[in-house]
């Protein structure tokens, strides 16, 4: 049992490595099937407690408000399909919510093998899923500059790591950063730290976003 497990979580990692998009990396190799309350359940069957609670979502409760969820926007489509609303709230009810870059999901992994063969070239073989076409389209303005994951727009706005910005100008006009108001980096306070700290603030982050908006960009 322990044999064909590994062996399925080795298929996994092949899939990904030769039919999926190099843009976004996994914390695990599992394919996670369905979830309820704080745990996730692979294919396999085998529990896991979800401590991140996916990644950049609020937590909502349990599934059965997103199957409730589901079923009244679908109904409140126009155009009905049944084989559609029935998936979707099968789908719903099992896992609502699977982050790509935390591990992977089956129904992905199946649509995969179903679009292989439909391909107009056997060179058209890593796929890249999107939530709209517009994610599409700066999707492909960004694998031709060089791809990494994140939107032109929110790349400009981030300055957590110079990674997510570098080779990938030029990014959005507009944008002007002030330091972060952190105490322990702020050079006022390494520099006098027993008169100010984060009970007595200098204040230096205040002034460090008048200079910006002083030389950089103004207030209007």
């Amino acid at each position: 049992m322990f044999k064909r497990h590994v062996s399925k979580r080795k298929a996994t990692c092949r899939i990904w490595k030769e039919h999926i998009s190099r843009g976004i990396s996994r914390s695990i190799n599992l394919v996670i099937e369905r979830a309820k309350g704080s745990y996730l359940y692979d294919v396999q069957g085998k529990k896991y407690l979800d401590f991140s609670s996916g990644i950049g979502v609020t937590s909502l409760g349990e599934n059965s408000f997103f199957f409730c969820l589901a079923k009244s926007c679908m109904e409140s489509y126009f155009h009905i399909v049944p084989k559609v609303v029935k998936a979707a709230q099968e789908q719903a009810a099992k896992l609502n919510h699977a982050q790509v870059n935390i591990g992977f999901h089956k129904p992905m992994l199946d649509l995969i093998g179903k679009l292989k063969p439909v391909m107009p070239s056997t060179q058209f073989d890593s796929f890249f899923f999107r939530n709209s076409g517009a994610e599409a389209v700066e999707a492909a303005i960004k694998l031709a500059r060089g791809y990494h994951g994140r939107t032109v727009g929110t790349m400009s706005l981030t300055t957590s790591k110079a990674i997510y910005r570098g080779r990938f100008g030029p990014l959005m006009p507009g944008v002007h950063v002030a330091p972060f108001p952190y105490c322990f980096t702020c050079p006022v306070h390494r520099a006098v730290p027993q008169k100010h700290n984060v009970i007595n603030c200098c204040d230096n982050p205040i002034e460090q976003v008048k200079l910006l908006l002083k030389q950089q960009t103004t207030p209007d």
